[in-house]
């Protein structure tokens, strides 16, 4: 059937027509099959006879084939069809006005077969918010970006020209950054020259390495590989767990060597892990969207819609901000559950660079950078509060499951009531607010970083003003927002007045 003539005065539809994905799928889909396998197979390589074994890889390529056949796409009068399914067939249509950004990944093993991975994410919640093609070319990614970006009716009219363009870039220039500038790339018989946007930013080598040092990788391995001993010493046995660590931790002086070789194998890898995460971060302007690219072995773009950026927020770590360096995320309305890379606009620079790269990316904030109106001195043992009885709550619980600290054990019940004040201190120090004509500015301390978030004035959400019963006794208040993204911030300890101010401020229409 075909598609109805479309009105005067419109231009044509870019539709594409149901299509499968790239053969390599059946290479993907059948190694991940086979992967998933894996410990079924090693378990009962020993029991059962090798027949079995070609039964089940038949039987995975049979699924495999069959996956992909039955798996394909279309975009057919303004609606994304996505139809899927062997035995039971679902089908997802989603306009194309709700998708708000195309990404793209992929592995070693995509790289080697030239394919990408594409997901379509729209603003619904949990496993329904995104779409996932798991082999397309180059071009098709191309095509895909061309019909579902906002401005594509505009653009699609005639392929992207080589050479520097009036007005913003054209959405066919999303891959050109891993094709090369001024690459082409083929798109049925014709040859589309891509050219690349000016990079906004990009992360050399000297940051990267700061990056590294200063994440949380190497943090994380130690304590994987802790847990990790933990549970070796409840499964093994007792007498081979004996006789492990008396190799392992014998009196011949090898125990210290085995430390330093573990801290430098979770350095290394640590080091390899924040490399592959982050190398090659680029952030590009294309248009009214933001573009990231990053990745050393595998690849990985992600869109950005500026026009769902509701907030940045500066994350500063502890050693970070000793270093003068942080990281600036984007709040997008819909994404609240969204992992942390989607989110990230850069991953590290300098403190003092961060307003300006938020100006160069996103003008349309409008953010003014002014110095935040602190809380008041009166109000700051206020935050002693929480964070010291959660320390005294932690050290009684202790003294209960270990019984009366003697020695050594003394000093570690006495730690957590400690380090509740620590925390206190850093959070009263760092609350801060401020207001301009289009944006609010709250500054907190979490456990281990300051967070800042600049916010649009009248896309808040939500405002919510919260004041337990001793609070009113010394008329103060805390003030919460809530963002499109699901994500709330504020400021605590307030008083009235200054509450007052904001509430008639935040989240009003913007006058006109």
């Amino acid at each position: 059937m075909s598609a109805p003539p479309d009105p005067p005065g419109r231009a044509p539809r870019d539709d594409l027509p149901f299509r499968r994905l790239h053969p390599a799928y059946l290479l993907i889909s059948g190694g991940r099959a086979l992967r998933s396998l894996l410990p079924v197979i090693a378990v009962g390589i020993w029991r059962i006879p090798g027949w079995t074994i070609g039964v089940v890889a038949g039987l995975v390529a049979v699924f495999a084939v069959a996956g992909w056949l039955t798996k394909r796409y279309a975009i057919l009068h303004g609606v994304f069809h996505l139809q899927s399914g062997v035995l039971n067939r679902t089908v997802h249509t989603v306009p194309i006005t709700r998708i708000t950004a195309v990404d793209a990944s992929r592995g070693i093993v995509q790289r080697l077969l030239r394919v990408w991975g594409v997901t379509l994410r729209t603003p619904a919640g949990g496993d329904t918010r995104s779409l996932h093609l798991a082999c397309v070319t180059a071009a098709e990614l191309a095509r895909l970006r061309t019909a579902l970006a906002p401005h594509h009716r505009a653009a699609s009219a005639a392929p992207v020209a080589a050479g520097p363009e009036p007005g913003p870039a054209g959405p066919a220039t999303v891959i050109a950054r891993q094709l090369g500038a001024g690459a082409t790339d083929d798109v049925g018989s014709a040859s589309v020259a891509i050219t690349a946007p000016e990079p906004l930013a990009v992360l050399d080598s000297r940051t990267l390495a700061v990056a590294t040092v200063t994440g949380v990788s190497i943090p994380l391995i130690f304590a994987g590989l802790s847990a990790a001993w933990e549970r070796a010493r409840a499964l093994l046995p007792r007498d081979t767990l004996r006789r492990l660590e008396q190799q392992l931790f014998g009196p011949d002086g090898a125990t210290v060597l085995i430390l330093v070789a573990i801290a430098v194998a979770a350095v290394v890898i640590g080091s390899l892990l924040t490399a592959q995460r982050m190398a090659r971060f680029t952030l590009v302007r294309d248009g009214d969207v933001l573009r990231t690219s990053r990745g050393l072995f595998s690849q990985q773009t992600a869109t950005i819609t500026v026009a769902r950026v509701h907030a940045v927020r500066l994350v500063e770590g502890w050693l970070r901000r000793r270093l003068g360096w942080c990281a600036v995320e984007v709040e997008i309305s819909g994404a609240g559950t969204a992992p942390s890379g989607e989110r990230t606009l850069f991953p590290l620079l300098r403190r003092e660079q961060a307003a300006a790269l938020v100006e160069r990316a996103l003008p349309e904030l409008h953010w003014v950078p002014a110095p935040l109106t602190p809380v008041p001195r009166a109000s700051r043992r206020r935050f002693l509060t929480v964070p010291v009885w959660i320390g005294v709550g932690v050290a009684a619980l202790g003294w209960l499951v270990f019984g009366r600290p003697t020695d050594w054990w003394a000093v570690l019940v006495a730690l957590p009531p400690v380090l509740g004040v620590l925390i206190g201190v850093a959070q009263a120090r760092a609350a801060g607010w401020a207001l301009d004509r289009e944006t609010v500015v709250f500054r907190g301390h979490r456990v281990l970083a300051r967070v800042t978030t600049v916010a649009r004035l009248h896309r808040v959400q939500l405002t919510q003003r919260r004041q337990t019963w001793w609070q009113r006794r010394a008329g103060i208040a805390s003030l919460r927002i809530t963002l499109a993204s699901r994500r709330t911030t504020g400021i605590r300890h307030l008083p009235l007045d200054e509450i007052r101010g904001l509430r008639l401020r935040v989240g009003r229409p913007a006058p006109r």
